[in-house]
This record gives structure tokens, sequence and C-alpha cells, in this order.
């Protein structure tokens, strides 16, 4: 059962980090190509948002591990365990709490905050079955269309740009406030002991992520550099993942000597 609820642990943490690295980091590298040579401005609304309550998540998931380390007791002390389930399933409350604040922020009190622009082109020409125009008319009115289509079309990939950063902090957000304090809450139903504590290394990632998506969009615009640097980030932290699962050795092939008290346990 233990092994089965880190795997959830997991699963959950490498969806966050997907999203704000992996996603985001995509999105922001291939706008940032297609228009090179400019910077892309986008809503800083939602942007503020998502990461206040991704930081909130952070600070929660952060603290059960901190208290572990703070007790003093061993990873596997009964007294140490309960108190850390404890704060998890209160933490988890706290965490569903503030996702229903949100939900009420954005659905509710600043809908308009989150809704795309309208905009009124202003094209709406009278039909006239015999109008009939000249050469000069129609180039005018060629060049003039052109004009009008190529302002739509910078909209509508504005637009685009602030769908996609929704859609890549709006999921993180959704996993990390709702799916994992669910996911903590169902299990104190159902009478399985899973907390917050992600581990050192798992806690560490994800504090670090957070904080540079939001440093990386706390100017309101953003470029291919950005999207380099978030994606940089998820190779660094996928290929530490990768070197703490692989068995230690030393340069001689055989594993790594025991600390003596395992040795006498063992000989015991």
């Amino acid at each position: 059962m233990e092994g089965q609820i880190e795997v959830v642990k997991c699963s959950l943490l490498g969806s966050v980090l997907s999203n704000l690295l992996l996603v985001l980091g995509t999105s922001l590298f291939c706008g940032g190509v297609v228009n090179l040579g400019s910077d892309q401005p986008y809503d800083r609304t939602q942007a503020d948002v998502s990461t206040g309550l991704l930081i909130l998540g952070v600070l929660c998931q952060s603290l059960p591990l901190m208290l572990r380390y703070a007790v003093g007791a061993g990873e596997h002390s009964v007294a140490a365990a309960t108190t850390v389930l404890d704060l998890s399933r209160a933490c988890s409350v706290v965490m569903l709490l503030a996702y229903v604040a949100y939900l009420f922020f954005q659905l509710k009190t600043h809908a308009q905050l989150f809704e795309p622009q309208e905009v009124d082109d202003g094209c709406e020409a009278e039909e006239d079955e015999q109008a009939v125009i000249g050469f000069a008319s129609g180039l005018f009115w060629l060049a003039f269309n052109t004009v009008l289509i190529a302002i739509l079309s910078e909209y509508v990939v504005g637009t685009i740009e602030d769908i996609t950063l929704g859609v890549a902090l709006g999921s993180a957000t959704q996993i990390s406030m709702f799916v994992v304090p669910l996911s903590v809450i169902v299990a104190w139903i159902a009478g399985i002991q899973m907390d917050l504590d992600f581990k050192l290394i798992e806690t560490g990632s994800l504090f670090v992520s957070v904080i540079v998506t939001a440093f990386t969009l706390q100017d309101g615009s953003s470029h291919y550099l950005k999207g380099i640097l978030l994606l940089l980030c998820y190779i660094v932290i996928g290929a530490c993942f990768f070197v703490t699962r692989q068995p230690a050795s030393n340069n001689n092939g055989a594993g790594l000597s025991l600390p003596t008290g395992t040795l006498s346990a063992q000989a015991a």
C-alpha cells in the first residue's frame, strides 16, 4: 500500500512539473520562434493568481516535510508519522478552501478579468445589390481589408497565447490545489494514510519550479529565451530524478558499504 501511495504522489508531482516547465516552456519557445525579434504580451491577472495559489500549495506541501525534520524523530517513527499525517490533512482542507475561493474569484466576482476581450471590427457593410466600384475603389478596399485582417490576426494570435498560458497554469493549479488535497481527503475517508510529504528532492523540485515560473511570468511578456529556460529546468530535474533512481556503486563496481549498525543487525 505504501508503494502505491508513492506512485500516486509521483504521478501528481510529475503532472504539475510537466505543465509548469514542459508544456509552458514549449509554448513560450514556439511562440517566441514564430514571433522572433518581438516580445509577446499577455494578461498578467491569471498568471499572478495562479502562481500565488501554486506558492500556497508548495507551502502546504513543504510543511509536513519540514515538520518531520523539526520533530527530530526518525522517518518511520509512529508519533512523527501521525503528526505529519494530521498536518497534511489540515493543509489539504486549507488548499481546497483556497481553490474554492479561486473559482469564486474567477467565475463570479472577477469574471471579466478572465474573459477574452471582444473586438468590434466595425466592418458590417450594408449590401447594395446594384453597387458598382471602379478600379481605384477596389484597390483601396483590398488594401483596407488586408490591413484589417492583419490586425485581427494579431489579436487572434494574442488570444491563443493567453489561452495557452491559462491552460498550462490552470492545469498545474488544478492538480496542485485540488487533485492533491482531494486525494489526501479521500484517502482519509477510506482509512488510507496518505500525507503531503513528497520527500526532499520532490518538494525542492516543485518549489524551484514554481519560483522559476513566477519570475518568468512577472513582467507580462514572453519570448523564446524564457521557454528555453523552463525547458532546461525540466531537463535538469528529470536528470536529477533519473540519477537518484540508479543504484550507487564505487569505482570497483561493488555496492557502497553499509553502516556498522546495519551490518551488525544483519549478522545478528
